[in-house]
C-alpha cells in the first residue's frame, strides 16, 4: 500500500432524507455523532465512527453547487455510497505523487463543521472522476481527529467495532479491481466469485453483476461488512430492535431497506475470510 495512504478513512452514503437515515442507523444500534454541517459545501451529515479508526459518513446536499456536485444523487439514482475517503496526513504531498502518476486531481479543499464549541477541520484532495472507479475518491486529512473519533460516539449499541468490507458490483469487476489496485498501491487478488484488495484492514470486493439488469449501476456499493465484538450480542440487539437479517455461517445481513444505501452484513472481529 501506498506509504501515504494509511487505510481506509470512511465510506459516504449520500440520502435525501438525512433525519430518516439516522433513525435507520439508529435502530440498527450504531451510536450517530449529533447532525454537522460542513462549512462551504453546503452539505449536512451523521456519522457512526468506530474504534477501528474509520467510520460511515451519512450525507445530505443542502444546496447543489459546484462544490458538492461530486456527491450529489441524480434525479431518479437510488441513495447510496457516492463516494469513498482514504485517510492521509500529507494531502499535498500525495496530490503531487499522484500528478507524477498520471492520476488527475482537484485542488485540495479545506473546510470545518463545528463541534461543540470548537470546529473539527479537515484537508481533502479529491480525484477527477474516473468511471473505472466507479465511485467519487478523496483522501482525507484529519486535524483534529481528536474532535471527531470522541470517545462517546465509539460504542454502538450493536458491538460494531469498524468498517471490515466494501463490496462493489460491476459489469467488469477485473478492470474495477485493476483500477483501485493501482491508485492505491496494493495489486489485487483473484478469488472463487470475483477480485479483492486489502487496504489497512478493510477489504475491497469487486464481483459480477448477475445479471446486471436486476443490479444497481456497474461499480458501486452493494454492500458494507462491519466487524462486531459478539454476534451473539448482535442478533439478540437485531431481535429486540425488531430488524430481521438472514444468516450465512459467521455472517449476519440486513437488507437495504432497513439500513441506508446497501445491504449491510456484520461478521465477528476475529474472522477473516481473506487471510
Amino acid at each position: 500500500m501506498r506509504t501515504d495512504v494509511s487505510g481506509i478513512d470512511h465510506v459516504m452514503i449520500t440520502v435525501r432524507d438525512l433525519a430518516d437515515a439516522h433513525d435507520k442507523l439508529s435502530r440498527l444500534g450504531f451510536t450517530l455523532s449529533p447532525r454537522g454541517e460542513h462549512s462551504h459545501l453546503a452539505t449536512a451529515n451523521h456519522t457512526a465512527m468506530f474504534s477501528a479508526d474509520n467510520y460511515l459518513e451519512l450525507l445530505t446536499v443542502r444546496a447543489p453547487q459546484p462544490a458538492n456536485q461530486a456527491f450529489a444523487l441524480p434525479p431518479g439514482q437510488d441513495e447510496g455510497a457516492t463516494a469513498l475517503a482514504l485517510r492521509t496526513s500529507n494531502p499535498n504531498g500525495l496530490r503531487a505523487t499522484l500528478h507524477a502518476e498520471g492520476f488527475e486531481t482537484a485542488e485540495p479543499i479545506k473546510f470545518s463543521r463545528a463541534v461543540d464549541d470548537d470546529l473539527a477541520r479537515f484537508t481533502t484532495v479529491a480525484l477527477t472522476p474516473r468511471p473505472d472507479l466507479g465511485l467519487t475518491v478523496f483522501a482525507c486529512c484529519h486535524h483534529t481527529p481528536e474532535l471527531v473519533w470522541r470517545p462517546a460516539l465509539l460504542a454502538h449499541a450493536n458491538g460494531a467495532i469498524g468498517l471490515r468490507r466494501i463490496g462493489f458490483v460491476s459489469a467488469a469487476p477485473e478492470t474495477q479491481a485493476a483500477a483501485y489496485g493501482r491508485l492505491l498501491g496494493a495489486p489485487p487478488m483473484r478469488t472463487a466469485w470475483g477480485f479483492s484488495l486489502s487496504v489497512g484492514g478493510v477489504t475491497l470486493e469487486f464481483r459480477p453483476m448477475s445479471p446486471p439488469a436486476d443490479q444497481k449501476p456497474s461499480g458501486l456499493v452493494s454492500t458494507l461488512g462491519f466487524a462486531v465484538a459478539s454476534i451473539p450480542a448482535l442478533e439478540r440487539y437485531l431481535v429486540g430492535a425488531g430488524v430481521p437479517f438472514t444468516t450465512d455461517g459467521p455472517i449476519r445481513r440486513v437488507a437495504a431497506s432497513y439500513a441506508a444505501g446497501c445491504d449491510y452484513t456484520f461478521e465477528p472481529v476475529e474472522w477473516r475470510d481473506d487471510e
